[in-house]
């Protein structure tokens, strides 16, 4: 039987747990900002009733969509505020997809690499296989995040690039870095800066 989800995953800086209907103005600070959302799939800023919209919608989603899901991550410390949105959603593909997105006021400071730690090992906990993630093939910095945690390119279009993160044991066994931790710290190597525009993430 697949392990149920754990109420939440913790990483050096950030909590990440499953949304709640109260997390709306916090998920608002990504979805009204023109930055954040530019390399998304939604591509612009959403209003105020989309973003609600797509709140609940994600909240109905949630029980047929386990173990995966979308988490928000908050900080550990004071004011707690939030740190990132992070799916690990069904998809049309042999994997779930991972997506991110980061504040702005959050970037070039390694948040994004270090979710994506967290949920990558998730998955790994889980038994889930390869993942797969998509960017728009401008956002370099998203990708550098998914090399980090061992995805690698798969195709691209003018609108998309594809990326595929093997199953652990074909990860493990052409090289990589088998030993990412679910407590990951920031990222190392170049500055993240729009690595936290995130993965270009599905619509719905």
């Amino acid at each position: 039987m697949t392990p149920s989800p754990p109420e939440a995953l913790v990483t050096e800086r950030c909590r990440l747990r499953r949304l709640r209907p109260g997390d709306g103005p916090a998920l608002r600070e990504l979805e009204a900002d023109p930055a954040v959302m530019r390399t998304t799939g939604l591509r612009t800023v959403q209003s105020a009733d989309a973003s609600a919209a797509r709140l609940a919608r994600t909240l109905a989603e949630a029980p047929g969509h386990e173990p995966l899901g979308v988490w928000g991550a908050f900080r550990l410390d004071p004011p707690h505020d939030l740190c990132g949105w992070v799916m690990l959603v069904p998809t049309r593909w042999p994997g779930p997809e991972l997506g991110f997105m980061v504040p702005r006021r959050l970037w070039g400071l390694g948040f994004a690499t270090e979710l994506a730690h967290a949920v990558v090992r998730h998955a790994d906990r889980l038994g889930l296989g390869e993942l797969w993630a998509v960017t728009d093939p401008d956002n370099r910095a998203s990708q550098r995040v998914l090399e980090r945690v061992g995805f690698a390119r798969v195709d691209e279009t003018p609108s998309t690039v594809r990326f595929r993160r093997p199953p652990p044991a074909d990860y493990s066994s052409a090289g990589g870095a088998s030993g990412l931790s679910s407590t990951a710290g920031p990222g190392t190597g170049p500055s993240c800066g729009a690595e936290a525009v995130s993965c270009r993430h599905r619509n719905s």
